[in-house]
């Protein structure tokens, strides 16, 4: 369901050349809506309902995936914010206009480089690289090995064997992505912009998906 809303959203903003205000005010009540199902607060009822074991792990199940399309749908939100207010691309106006366009940028990426991983995913047979990482003889683990954990679980998967292998649902579908991104970013018309447009958003959405790695990790075993 969430991602049928963020495919229709996508498809909408791809749809016209020129979006108007009603465009974003579409896209942030999708985005707001999707956060809204993702978000504990938003049905605090379901957590305290007394379920059996089965139809408890299809509720943890649909509740991740809530929270996981939400945490997508927040931060292409807050790129898109963000954006408007450094004014980037300069190719796009500081305006209602120009925030309706990048939201529908941001969202687009999302649905893309979701769409890409998902199907790149259930091709492999592979499974995210789970392997703790080595503790100090105090049984800590350092800021920079921790570091170096986190990008070593973001770039690779293991194998059933245990064999380790680039990540390559999650890089397919960043590229793809940021790859495709260029056809409708002004950053088209200039060979080089479009160059390191792709290559900028390779590396913050791999910084930024190492650091998310990193955080979550660190918050769970502390």
């Amino acid at each position: 369901m969430l991602r049928s809303l963020l495919r229709t959203v996508f498809c909408a903003q791809m749809g016209r050349r020129v979006l108007r205000s009603r465009s974003v005010r579409a896209a942030y009540v999708a985005v707001v809506a999707t956060l809204c199902v993702g978000a504990p607060w938003c049905a605090p009822s379901m957590h305290a309902q007394v379920v059996q074991p089965a139809a408890l792990r299809a509720h943890e199940t649909a509740h991740h995936s809530a929270m996981h399309y939400g945490l997508i749908a927040a931060g292409a939100l807050a790129a898109a914010t963000g954006n408007q207010i450094i004014g980037s691309p300069k190719g796009w106006d500081r305006s209602w206009d120009g925030y309706a366009k990048r939201v529908g940028d941001q969202v687009a990426f999302a649905v893309i480089e979701e769409g890409v991983r998902t199907a790149v995913d259930a091709i492999v047979d592979w499974h995210p690289d789970t392997v703790p990482c080595r503790r100090n003889a105090a049984g800590q683990v350092g800021v920079l090995r921790r570091t170096g954990c986190a990008i070593r679980q973001t770039a690779l998967m293991r194998t059933p064997q245990g064999a380790a292998r680039a990540n390559l649902p999650f890089l397919t579908g960043v590229v793809v992505a940021s790859a495709a991104s260029v056809a409708w970013r002004p950053e088209r018309k200039d060979p080089v912009k479009a160059r390191a447009l792709v290559a900028t958003r390779i590396a913050v959405v791999f910084s930024a998906s190492a650091a998310t790695t990193l955080v979550t990790t660190w918050w769970r075993e502390r």
